[in-house]
């Protein structure tokens, strides 16, 4: 059985020939899922405009998220539009901000002009500024590949997640079964909702999400001890 690779690209351009090359080179090793946000489309620009409406970018992101339950990578370019009033940073930020551990790869031609942003200016780059502008960077736990390599980049990291990480599954099932209630073992988390658990584990903004799981571990053993001894 093969690992699936769930795969989310955000970019302005058509990004078809890309995801028929990684389905070439990874297609025989993993079953792929992709999805694409074509942010030039009309559905996510302003009403009657060319810029990009932020929101209804978000909605693309979220519905791609629900639909799918988790991305094992998220590529985004940094240049979004040719307005530039919406860019991957800020996709970034609101991806981390509703899922902490994605991973992301930003790719760009010239990040100059990301690091021109994070630090507020237009103009030529002093020292502390760009030691500023790289802790952010840094603070963001992405990759940054250029824009001529990132299908390479995207490649090789893809080919290189073989190993199955337990946690990360668990979340990738509770992600998928979001709207279902928690109504077991562990009487703090009664009625709450799969997606809003999974929240607290990736996040670790609940210490009782640890508790949770240790409950369901120990009931995991309990069970499988009385179908042994059937």
């Amino acid at each position: 059985m093969k690992l699936i690779k769930r795969i989310l690209i955000i970019d302005d351009r058509d990004q078809e020939n890309v995801l028929d090359q990684i389905h070439a080179a990874l297609g025989k090793e993993f079953d792929l899922h992709t999805k694409f946000v074509h942010t030039t489309k009309p559905q996510y620009r302003q009403n009657d405009s060319v810029k990009l409406d932020f929101e209804k970018l978000k909605n693309a992101i979220v519905d791609a998220y629900s639909q799918e339950g988790w991305f094992e990578l998220v590529l985004t370019d940094f240049d979004l539009n040719e307005k530039g009033n919406v860019d991957g940073l800020d996709v970034v930020e609101y991806i981390k901000s509703i899922h902490l551990t994605a991973p992301i790869m930003m790719y760009s031609g010239n990040f100059s002009d990301a690091v021109k942003k994070i630090v507020k200016t237009e103009g030529t780059l002093n020292d502390q500024q760009v030691a500023e502008a790289v802790t952010k960077l840094v603070g963001y736990n992405i990759q940054f590949p250029k824009r001529n390599d990132y299908r390479t980049e995207a490649i090789n990291y893809l080919r290189g997640e073989k190993e199955i990480s337990l946690r990360n599954e668990f979340l990738k099932l509770l992600y998928e079964h979001k709207d279902m209630e928690f109504n077991s073992c562990y009487p703090n988390f009664a009625g709450k909702k799969f997606d809003e658990i999974a929240r607290m584990l990736e996040n670790n903004s609940d210490s009782r999400s640890e508790e949770w799981m240790l409950a369901l571990i120990q009931q995991t053993v309990a069970y499988l001890v009385k179908i042994n001894e059937l």
